[in-house]
Order: C-alpha cells, then structure tokens, then sequence
C-alpha cells in the first residue's frame, strides 16, 4: 500500500505542474520515477497473489481430499452394515457444504486485507483531533471590532523546524487605520506574521492581540473572518474564472480522480477472483459434457438451471455496468471539489469555508449515495441468487429425477452422477457473485481510462521527425490572434505583434488578464494561435522540435513548482546530469556549494 501511495502522489505531483515538467522536459524521468515506485508494489504484490493463491489451492485440496476420505470410509462402513447410504450422504454433505462456502470464502480473505491495510489511515486521519478548529463555536465574538493589533515579544518556531528560531522577540503594534508595511528578504517571517495572526499554529512564547483581546480567547471562525488577506499564491476553485483556462475533462481534479479510483478499480478485478472465476467457468463446461454422457435425458434440466442463473447474472451485470457509467461521472464533481479543497486548505481555513465546502459535498454525494444503496440491493441479489443456486439446483435436479425414474426412463444411479457432475461444476459459480461487482466497476473504470488514453494531443511534445535549431535569440510573434478553448469570444491577444531581438531585454507590463503569462505559454508552445505567426531565427515554430526548444528556454514561473526530490535536483531539474546545472549555475566553486546543497 505504502508503494502504491508514493506512486499515486507522485502522479498527482507531475499532473498538478505537468505544465512545468513539459516546459523542462521532465516527462521521461516522471515516467521512471513512477515506474520504480509501481516496480516496488509489483514485487509485494506478487508477493501477496503467491500466499492468497496457496492458501485458495490448500483449500480446494482439503474439499476434495474430504470427499475422497469420506466416501471410502462411508462406503466400508456400508459394507460392514454400520451405516447406510443415506446417513453416509447425509453426512457428507452436511460437512461438504460447509467446506464448499470457506472455500469460496477464501479468496475474499485478501479483499478485506486490502481494504484494511486501505482503510487504516484514512482512519486515522479521521479520528485525528484538530489543534485549531475553524468550525467551532468556543470563544469571544467581538461585537464592535477597531482594528488594532498587537505583538507583544513574540517567539515561533515551526513545528517541523524545531531549531531554527523564524521570530524572536517581535514586537509590532498596528492602530486602527493604519497602514504597515513588513519588508524583509525571503524567508525572515513576513508570511508566518500572517499565519500567527490568523491563529494557524501556537507561538512558543508572547502575545497576540487584537483590540486588547488575546486571540488565543476569541473564536476562531470569528477572528478569521476579521482578517482579509490575499495569499502570495492565488488559487482558484473549480467553476471559478481559472478553471475556464483549460478544458474541465482535462483539469487536474478530473485526470487525479480518474488515477485514484479508476485503476484500483481495474486491478481489484484481475486478482485471485479472477482465476477462480475462470476456473469455475471451465468447471461447468467439463460438468456439461459428464452429465450429457452418463444421462443425456437428465443433463438438460441441470444445465437449463445453470444457464438460467447465468442469463440472469448477466442482465444484472447489464444494469449495474450502465448505472456504474453515470454514478462514475456523477461522483467525479464531488471528488475533484475534495481534491482540491484538500490540496488548497489553507486558502479554504482563510475565508472559513469548511462547512461550505463539506456542505457542497454532502449535496454532491448524496444523490450518489441514494443510487449506491439501489446498487447494493441489486448485488445482494445477485450474490443471493448464486449462494442459493446449489439447493435449486438439488431441488429441480432430484423432483425432475423421480420423475424420470418412476417413468422408467433412467436409473437412480444415472440420475445421482448428472446432478452430482452438474453441481460440483456448478457449485464454484458462487465466485461469479463475489466478482461480479467488481467486474462492473473495472468495465466501467478500464472504459473511462481508455477514453482519456484514446485522446490525442493536438501539439505532440514527443514527436521527433521535426527540426532541431540552435536558438540565436531572435524572436517574433507576427499579428497574434488567440483566446483559449472555452472563454467564449473573449479574445486574449488580438492582432498581437513584438519582436525581441538576440541580446536584448524586454519586458511585457500590463494588468492582470492581459496575455503576459499567455504570451509565454505561446513561446512555449502550450497553445497555438488561432491566427497569425511566432518564429524563432526566422523558422516557425510549428515545424521545430519541441523538447529541443524548451531545452533551450529558461522560465521561472509565477507559481514555484518544487516536487518530491531534493533541492539539488530541483534545481537540475531538466538537465541530463547535476552537473550541467551547476555549471549553469555558476556555483562550481567549492566556496559557493555548500550553500546550495
């Protein structure tokens, strides 16, 4: 589980900043990374599938092992007069029967591991108390509020970072209707000031105070929403303007919904129940040709009985696959709102939408929790229907096998090997009842995952048939008219043009919303213009290799993207080797290095 986790978070890493892995050519050493972290949970998963495979097959010994042991033994004590055949069958099929049920009941042994080994930390996240609860309704509410703040010898050290003192000593009085500035390099405290005051961690040592009035004393959704603040790093929620800048299939909610549950999904249904029901499958046909060779007019009614279950099964299967297609899509809103909630917490703590959020989610998930529950029904049908199958079967095979005897058309013993022969077969279809659940939701899973996998970019980064250029620096972008797929008419650049020259600076200044940042995306590549021409030394961009070009381009963005290594390769990130990146970086010098790593 611990493999699949840091295979699921690394996905959503390179997903959440895929445009920064496509601008520095980072899509092979994600694949790598992913692949290594799958290659770990392979091999615990072979791992797992050898002990659930031996402990199924020591099952299926011990059933047939007891049935040999008991009909020899049962038959000598027959012969001695001990007993007679029908207390012997009696018998045997009182402890059959039970054995038949733990035997199919073992393959379920490694679902419920599974899911413990799922569950475990889910759990305890739930249960985990939180130290400042923003939906509580302890503490002071301020009814006429001034505005003045007071820090008074304030000491904070982060939690994670016990020794390393970010304030010590602080003191900072803001009056009501004051304007203060906080300036200071990266890093001295100016963001974790704003923390304190919005009562996200507990100092170590001072006070806090607003309108003389220890923070630690007011109600925290109350002091929150005293405080207005915008972040360094702006996000934006699903069905806000920001979520208009790239298609809703395609956003990063919907792609890391469709990794977390859709493969699951899939690989919940090739594991042991597979074979089992594979092998319940070749069962029946073997039973079939058996029971129409020792009693062509018996096998019919056992064989109808069994194909009547399976017609039935499959028209089950038939509705849970198409009700499984729309609750899939129905539920995949809720699921990227909790993603991204999660993902932008502090933004949500900010504003005090916890409950909003939690409500909206309730909202979203209670139409699909109604339709599961119509679900469940249906599948406890089905499974009923299969564990009950074997007592039908007994009850239709020996009423319509008194019939034939007394009709002189077959033999007691004729009709005891069909119904036996169709019934051993037959009776391992009760793995099609614990599988078929799970074989609807990886239908419905594998169809969605391949139809995003069908999808084709239309600017292909991995095509390799295109020109490779050694950029001088020559760069024009030719009456430029662009607006991105779904913000209606508004066009972003609108008959555009510039021409940056080899050596020179040039700066692009304008309001938010203007293009500047889309300007880039277009130097990059990420989109085309709908209309008009951009050119590296003369040579158009259509027609250069990508990889190539963006190996040529340096870009720091807006929003830093660090993922899940180390800083030295964060800043090599790109680069064949570390030490391109710090050459480039000029930090060769063993002055110099140990500052960087």
């Amino acid at each position: 589980m611990k493999a699949y986790e840091s295979a699921g978070s690394t996905a959503e890493e390179v997903v959440s900043g895929i445009k920064i892995v496509q601008t520095f050519n980072g899509e092979q050493k994600e694949i790598d990374r992913y692949s290594t972290c799958l290659s770990e949970g392979m091999y615990w998963g072979i791992r797992r599938a050898f002990v659930s495979t031996f402990f199924s097959a020591f099952m299926s010994f011990a059933t047939f092992s007891s049935m040999a042991l008991a009909f020899w033994y049962g038959t000598s004590m027959v012969i001695d007069g001990l007993i007679t055949p029908g207390t012997t069958f009696a018998v045997f099929w009182a402890v059959s029967g039970s054995m038949v049920c733990l035997n199919h009941a073992s393959p379920q042994i490694s679902v419920i591991t599974t899911c413990r080994s799922a569950a475990a930390p889910i759990f305890k996240i739930i249960d985990r108390i939180v130290p400042f609860d923003g939906t509580s309704d302890d503490g002071i509410t301020l009814s006429n509020v001034k505005g003045s703040v007071k820090f008074e010898n304030v000491s904070f050290k982060y939690p994670t970072r016990p020794e390393v003192n970010v304030l010590e000593n602080v003191n900072l009085y803001a009056n009501q209707g004051e304007n203060i500035a906080i300036v200071g390099h990266s890093g001295c405290g100016k963001s974790t000031l704003a923390a304190l005051l919005m009562h996200f961690y507990e100092i170590n040592d001072g006070k806090i105070s607003v309108d003389g009035i220890n923070i630690e004393e007011l109600n925290l959704s109350h002091l929150r929403n005293l405080v207005g603040i915008v972040s360094q790093e702006p996000s934006l929620f699903v069905d806000t303007d920001g979520e208009y800048f790239d298609h809703w299939e395609h956003a990063t909610g919907r792609i890391i919904t469709r990794l977390a549950t859709d493969a699951p999904n899939i690989r919940a249904a090739i594991d042991q129940r597979l074979a089992d029901v594979l092998q319940g499958a070749s069962a029946i046909l073997c039973g079939a040709v058996v029971a129409f060779y020792y009693g062509p007019t018996m096998a019919p009614i056992g064989i109808a009985t069994v194909a009547l279950l399976i017609s039935i099964q499959a028209t089950i299967t038939h509705i849970l696959k198409k009700r499984g297609v729309i609750d899939a899509k129905n539920a995949e809103d809720s699921s990227r709102l909790a993603i991204e909630a999660v993902e932008e917490y502090r933004t949500v703590q900010y504003l005090t939408k916890e409950k909003y959020f939690v409500k909206k989610f309730d909202d979203g998930m209670e139409s699909i929790h109604s339709r599961n529950l119509q679900r469940g029904v249906l599948q406890a049908f089905s499974y009923a229907l299969t564990a009950s199958y074997t007592y039908f079967n007994f009850a239709i095979g020996y009423r319509y096998g008194i019939y034939l005897i007394s009709s002189n058309a077959a033999t007691p013993f004729i009709i005891f090997q069909v119904i036996e022969a169709v019934n051993s077969a037959s009776s391992s279809i009760l793995a099609f009842g614990t599988y078929l659940p799970e074989y609807v939701r990886a239908r419905v899973s594998a169809g969605l995952l391949f139809q995003m996998l069908k999808d084709k970019p239309k600017i292909n980064s991995s095509c390799d048939n295109q020109k490779k250029i050694e950029l001088n620096g020559d760069i024009s972008l030719n009456n430029i008219h662009f607006k991105y797929q779904v913000s209606g008419r508004h066009f972003v650049l609108k008959d555009f043009t510039l021409r940056i020259k080899r050596g020179k600076t040039t700066a692009l200044v304008g309001a938010s919303g203007c293009g500047k940042s889309t300007i880039i995306q277009l130097l990059e590549r990420f989109y085309d213009p709908l209309d008009g021409e951009i050119t590296y030394d003369k040579n158009l961009l259509k027609d250069l290799n990508l990889k190539h070009l963006r190996s040529q381009i340096a870009l720091v963005g807006q929003q830093p993207v660090l993922f899940n290594y180390s800083i030295r390769e964060n800043i090599g990130y790109g680069l064949e080797t570390i030490n391109e990146a710090t050459s480039a970086l000029d930090v060769e010098s063993e002055k110099v290095k140990p500052r960087f790593f």
